[in-house]
């Protein structure tokens, strides 16, 4: 459109559509004295497809002087967006303006926001990427649906800003603060989502219902007033959910009045991904009452803590839980034991906290937080205590695990709705099981070997394959041979001379195996070693000097011992006779 209009388009009726579905359908609307496009009191309109505030090429801006869309005045049922994406950019206001009484059910899809054509550079708007305010309501922006997904990105207020009484309003499946791959930062100068008006909804449990609230300078979400939803998105983190692209503050900062907020849930899909923002996962500041519950969502790798109640750091439990502030300063439970035996952790805690329905929930973390409490990458268990009486009280519960987890939990009282923040870090330990078995190899040895001579070689069974055993000779049945023999390591060696024909065969010795576990358990048995029966040769007695005379028959008798006999034969003959 030329230059030097006031609105570069007006619409005050009905079922227009303005652009398509084609490149060759789309308007330029850029340089006008205020709105690019204004919608006013017009219903059921389709704006697609159009460059509004930037060049043909959609490189540069040519800023309309007031908002790039104004949809306003009691407009109803209005579409700002389609199969062919807008390009929303460089106006001085705000990108979209959907405001005042009356206004309703406006639908803004597939537009970029704030940025180039391409998604990968910013061409700000002047102002908030989209504006919903003065009682305007039922916005959806974004959809859950192909191609409905919005980037809003690079503007110079916040990329979405609800206010001023605009209610009822639904976010979904957007980019903020993002280039269009979602891998890199793009990012508005204030926060990615401001809302300061009740009922809002930001993302869902399907599938493709969360939006990813990333790389914004402020806060990925500012909640102010009551009854805000935040289910399934991805904030502070790219697309993928596992790399950082961190908002500079807080993952999501609620204020004063914001009662009724939800911040994930118990239906599958509902937990948020809240990683790598510049301060808190979640702050809730300033309000004293009960601001929101926290469920099932994974936060970790934040500068701050996981849940700040009152934005000031770790508030440590107090005695009957009687303190006040955001959430009540609600006590964390307390774990006191978390011990793992053949895959199940068994955990012990306490909660010191106002009679109600509670929620536990476990994770298990990566790492722990530098406060030493937690955050909760990873939800493994939960335990409902319904009802808690008040006060003080032990339980316990369990969940499938190992040792060295770093373990840390919430509560949840559900009867009021408020979340505490996380619990201190703790390591769960293994149980240590009892070894169940010995045994030797080789377990025989041949008689008359060198004292120190090695037998074989001692192994445990142990439940706990971690664990390292030490040997020990002991007494008990069994131990008959016991002097014979040392143990060095895990080496039964001789320790006397070993006789087969005195000491007979199998020889037995008792061992006791002590584990490397805590406290250190033991196991006993006794072994049998086979003495193998060597040959040995026997000693002819003495025959003395012989006289005879000659011509006569010499005739005497010739002994001999034999350690072999009676199982040997001994057979005589003479050598080196006279001839």
């Amino acid at each position: 459109m030329p230059a030097g209009n006031d609105d570069g388009i007006l619409l005050r009726g009905t079922n227009n559509t303005i652009g398509g579905p084609l490149l060759a359908d789309r308007n330029v609307v850029s340089g006008n004295a205020d709105e690019g496009i204004s919608v006013d009191n017009a219903d059921n309109n389709t704006i697609v497809g159009n460059y509004i505030g930037v060049d043909k090429d959609g490189a540069n801006p040519i800023p309309n002087s007031g908002n790039g869309v104004a949809v306003q005045f009691g407009s109803v049922g209005n579409t700002i967006g389609g199969s062919l994406s807008n390009l929303i950019s460089g106006n001085t206001l705000a990108g979209i303006e959907v405001a005042n009484s009356g206004t309703d059910d406006t639908t803004i899809i597939n537009n970029r926001i704030g940025t180039n054509a391409a998604g990968n550079a910013s061409i700000p708007n002047g102002a908030h990427g989209i504006h919903i305010t003065d009682a305007a309501t039922n916005t959806t922006v974004g959809g859950s649906g192909a191609g409905e997904s919005n980037l809003i990105s690079g503007n110079t207020g916040s990329g979405i800003a609800i206010d001023l009484a605009a209610t009822d309003n639904i976010i979904l499946n957007n980019f903020i603060g993002t280039d269009v791959t979602g891998m890199d930062p793009l990012a508005n100068t204030a926060d990615g989502v401001f809302v300061d008006a009740d009922n809002v909804t930001i993302g869902g449990i399907g599938p493709n219902d969360g939006n990813l609230v990333s790389g914004n300078n402020v806060d990925g979400l500012r909640l102010e007033r009551l009854n805000a939803t935040v289910q399934g998105n991805l904030i502070g983190t790219d697309i993928t959910g596992t790399g950082s692209l961190a908002n500079g503050d807080d993952g999501i900062d609620t204020g004063s009045g914001t009662d009724g907020t939800v911040i994930g849930g118990t239906a599958p899909g509902a937990g948020n991904i809240i990683a790598f923002n510049g301060d808190d996962g979640i702050a809730f500041r300033d309000y004293i009452g009960l601001s929101g519950v926290v469920l099932s969502n994974s936060i970790h790798t934040n500068a701050g803590l996981g849940i700040d109640l009152g934005a000031d750091g770790v508030t440590v439990n107090d005695v009957d839980d009687l303190d006040d502030g955001p959430n009540g300063r609600l006590n964390f439970p307390v774990i006191t034991s978390a011990v793992e035996t053949a895959g199940t952790v068994d955990v012990d805690f306490d909660l010191d906290a106002p009679a109600g329905n509670y929620r536990i929930e476990f994770f298990v973390n990566t790492a722990a937080d530098l406060s030493g409490y937690g955050e909760g990458e990873m939800q493994v268990a939960f335990y409902d205590i319904l009802p808690h009486p008040g006060g003080f009280a032990s339980y316990n519960t369990s969940y499938a695990g190992s040792a060295g987890e770093l373990l840390t939990a919430t509560a949840t009282n559900t009867t009021q709705g408020a979340t505490s923040e996380f619990s201190a870090v703790y390591t769960v330990t293994l149980v240590n099981s009892a070894p169940t078995d010995i045994s030797l190899a080789p377990a025989d040895i041949d008689e008359n070997v060198s004292v120190g001579t090695t037998v074989g070689t001692l192994t445990t069974t142990d439940p706990d394959g971690g664990d390292t055993h030490t040997y020990a000779l002991v007494a008990g049945i069994g131990d008959t041979h016991n002097g014979l023999f040392t143990i060095v390591g895990d080496e039964v060696r001789t320790n006397a001379a070993l006789d087969r024909e005195a000491l007979g065969s199998p020889l037995s010795i008792r061992v006791e195996t002590t584990d490397s576990g805590t406290p250190n358990l033991s196991y006993e048995e006794a072994l049998s070693l086979v003495l193998n029966d060597l040959n040995e040769a026997p000693v002819l007695g003495a025959i003395g000097n012989q006289t005879v005379d000659e011509q006569t028959l010499l005739t005497f008798t010739a002994t001999a011992t034999d350690e072999d006999l009676p199982g040997d034969t001994l057979t005589f003959s003479l050598s080196g006779e006279p001839a």
